[in-house]
């Protein structure tokens, strides 16, 4: 088979240093799966559609897929007819079944809930009961009364044998907590494996004869391969991904009115050898990890992904914030600290994966300009930028409480601004700092202190990359607000609401 891509194998999606081989290989399984699917009506598998297992110096395996031969823009590779979706409200899912994961997943919600970050969001319709019926079917607790569902036994033979390596499921917890220290999904990770405890100890999956492996096993190959709002579509999700547009290759087109099939075409000429490739969605090196377990380059590369993000740390907001600025918060923005994930109330549950303060990825040229900061971080940078000790300073504030009121009416100046977020920006760096909690000062010294702390533990230096990523943005955005000043004057004055690039 061709040399594996160079951009990372998702599997990462799929397997990893785990545990022993299990007695079906994913690669028999794949191909049990074809040769059952192949003969059915609406199920095209084009032949240079080519499904490749690699071999772990584990004795597990890594899928990708791969051009056997050249491939012409707008060419449908494979149709996988809507029935043979894996999800709970599929028809084929015996009426008891179904209700026995309904009931499995509303007892799980309420024993070990709540259950609120991506990975486990028990308010998402459907996505606690498909990693139930995944766990089912797993330990081969679903009937296969029909084609369909012994289609799908087929199919969990060649998915991965151990849990896919997300970080909320690495054994190495606190090496994997130091590692996160600061970043965007530090806190969901944390969450997730609070969650994961309760669940384990509950006593819900042993009640209904589950375990805690197969569940933690479907839960990992649910958020690795599971597309937005469908299910599990078998064949198709040997896929690897990207979250960059021009290195995609082929597309996901749904079942329509006419068309009850999922068809993947693709989106250009690709060449034999060529690694398909499709799109996941916008999604930053954090969050990338956080879902699929590996990022695109591997752990040395620098690459940055275009969605690339750096999470402002919302409790320096209110750390020794006076009470009017707290109110106007409070009443023009609904900032508080319930809503903004640092503690819990009885409307506010805590939901640690919606940042409020993000910093988008500046662009490559030019000054970062104040118009392209997202419209709620230049609101709270306003507000805290007004002098509220000064007598000028409250009457500001008194006014902004008027909702009838301009949210700045010209009293802050981009030098108060640009300070404001500067000091944002030095607390985000320093909580991205190293082991000892002390920032490294520049990024160019991180990655030979990751090979020396990490060294051969991939999972870790996935950690790494994930807040080296973001200590650049936070840098990056650090030098461009030092030319806000030079180039418009210190005194220049903003608005909140200025949605201009200037």
């Amino acid at each position: 088979p061709p040399a594996p891509s160079s951009m990372g194998r998702k599997d990462r999606k799929g397997g990893g240093r785990r545990a022993p081989a299990a007695p079906v290989s994913r690669r028999t399984g794949f191909q049990r799966l074809v040769e059952l699917l192949e003969p059915r009506p609406y199920v095209r598998l084009d032949p240079r559609f080519q499904v490749h297992f690699d071999d772990l110096s584990d004795g597990s395996q890594s899928a990708r897929v791969v051009a056997g031969d050249s491939i012409t823009e707008g060419e449908v590779l494979v149709t996988i007819p809507d029935q043979l979706q894996f999800h709970p409200r599929a028809t084929v899912v015996p009426k008891q079944a179904r209700h026995q994961v309904d009931v499995i997943a509303a007892e799980l919600a309420s024993a070990a809930g709540p259950l609120t970050t991506p990975l486990l969001d028990e308010r998402n319709t459907g996505h606690l009961e498909l990693v139930v019926l995944l766990s089912k079917l797993m330990l081969s607790q679903l009937p296969t009364e029909n084609s369909s569902l012994q289609a799908w036994k087929v199919y969990a033979q060649s998915l991965p044998q151990e849990p896919v390596p997300l970080p909320s499921l690495s054994g190495k917890e606190q090496d994997v907590k130091d590692a996160l220290r600061g970043t965007s999904i530090a806190e969901m990770v944390a969450e997730d494996r609070r969650s994961l405890e309760r669940v384990a100890s509950c006593g819900v999956l042993e009640r209904h004869g589950l375990t805690v492996d197969a569940f933690r096993r479907a839960l990992s190959c649910v958020s690795s391969r599971m597309f937005s709002g469908i299910g599990l579509l078998p064949i198709i999700d040997q896929i690897n991904g990207t979250c960059q547009q021009d290195r995609s290759n082929v597309s996901l087109r749904v079942p329509s009115p006419g068309s009850p099939v999922f068809s993947l075409q693709a989106t250009k000429k690709i060449n034999p050898g060529d690694e398909l490739l499709l799109k996941y969605g916008d999604f930053s090196s954090g969050t990338f990890f956080y879902k699929y377990g590996w990022v695109e380059g591997g752990p040395a590369s620098a690459e940055l992904s275009p969605a690339e993000e750096l999470v402002l740390p919302a409790d320096i907001i209110f750390d020794g914030l006076d009470k009017l600025p707290q109110r106007v918060l409070e009443q023009r923005m609904n900032v508080t600290p319930e809503t903004v994930g640092l503690s819990t109330g009885p409307n506010h549950p805590r939901l640690v994966w919606k940042p409020k303060f993000v910093l988008p990825r500046p662009k490559a040229e030019g000054t970062a300009r104040w118009g392209s900061l997202p419209a709620v971080v230049r609101q709270v940078l306003v507000i805290l930028s007004v002098p509220a000790s000064t007598p000028e300073g409250r009457d500001v504030l008194q006014r902004m409480l008027n909702p009838n009121e301009s949210m700045l009416g010209g009293c802050v100046t981009l030098a108060q601004v640009a300070t404001t977020l500067a000091r944002f920006l030095q607390e985000a760096s320093a909580r991205l700092g190293s082991a000892d909690g002390s920032p490294p000062s520049a990024p160019s010294e991180v990655p030979t202190e990751l090979q020396q702390s990490h060294a051969g533990d991939e999972g870790l230096q996935l950690c790494s990359r994930v807040w080296r990523a973001e200590l650049d943005i936070a840098q990056a955005w650090t030098e461009r607000i030092k030319g806000w000043v030079t180039a418009a004057g210190a005194e220049a004055v903003v608005s909140a609401q200025s949605q201009e690039d200037g």
